[in-house]
Order: structure tokens, then sequence, then C-alpha cells
């Protein structure tokens, strides 16, 4: 596992380290997001989706929990945010999802510390100014050194 951590001062720059990242997942990747409401997890999800190449416009899924932009990589949006602490993460299909596509899990620490394995990346946003926010991303090499480039 590698860490990289980079500061992002605006939106945009939020989008294109998402997309830089997304350019770079593959079936089997899930990556975890955490922070504080109003970080930026959707907004890196939007980018992540566009450099996957998937499609379909990319809204918080707290109410609808999951939801699937198809593409060359499909990728499935989750938010746990309004899950009981005590849900069985099983129950959540997150295996099937990932047999053919990535997964990327707003608030996946309402799962516990990762139970069964499922993530191999894990961004924490920070909120550190007006706009501006810290992303530290923990994974393999391959994500990682999407961040470092550009």
């Amino acid at each position: 596992m590698t860490a990289v951590s980079r500061t992002s001062g605006s939106e945009a720059e939020t989008l294109a380290l998402g997309e830089r990242l997304g350019r770079c997942l593959r079936a089997g990747d899930a990556v975890a997001l955490d922070g504080p409401l109003g970080a930026g997890k959707t907004v890196l999800v939007r980018g992540l989706v566009a450099g996957a190449g998937a499609v379909g416009a990319v809204r918080s899924p707290t109410f609808v929990l999951h939801a699937v932009h198809p593409g060359p990589l499909p990728v499935h949006h989750l938010d746990l945010y309004r899950l009981a602490p005590s849900l069985d993460p099983r129950t959540l299909g997150l295996d099937e999802m990932l047999e053919t596509g990535a997964a990327l899990v707003e608030w996946a620490e309402r799962v516990g510390p990762d139970p069964l394995g499922w993530f191999n990346a894990r961004c924490r946003i920070s909120i550190v100014g007006p706009t501006a926010r810290e992303l530290a991303l923990t994974g393999p090499g391959r994500l990682c050194a999407a961040w470092t480039r550009g």
C-alpha cells in the first residue's frame, strides 16, 4: 500500500484529481471515501466516474443508497450515511458489484474498519479552508501514482 496526499483549492481541482484516479480504476477496486459533510466526497466521485468512462449524472445517493454508472467499467456509487451502524455489511452485495465493476463508497466508516476486506483504497477528505480540501489516499501504487502526475 502507498499513501499520498494532495491539496485541492477548488471543486474543479477535486474533479480533476478524481478524473486522474478514475482512469486507473479496475474491476474489483473498492474505494472508501471518508470525510465530514460538505468535504467534497461526491465531487470527487463525479471525477472518478468521468475518468473511468462511466456515464450518468452523479448525485449523492444518500436517499437511494446505490447508484450504478454504466460504461466500459461499471462504477457503483454507494452512500452509507443513513445506514444503521449495526447493519451487516454483507447485505449490501458489494462482492457481486466488484466482480465486474468498481465501487466508490461514501461514509464507508459506517460498516466499521472494513470487516470483510473490501476496500483496496481509502481516501480521507478534510476541510482545510473555505474551498480548500486535503485529500489523503492510501491504496495500490497504480492508484496513488495517478495523484502524483499533473
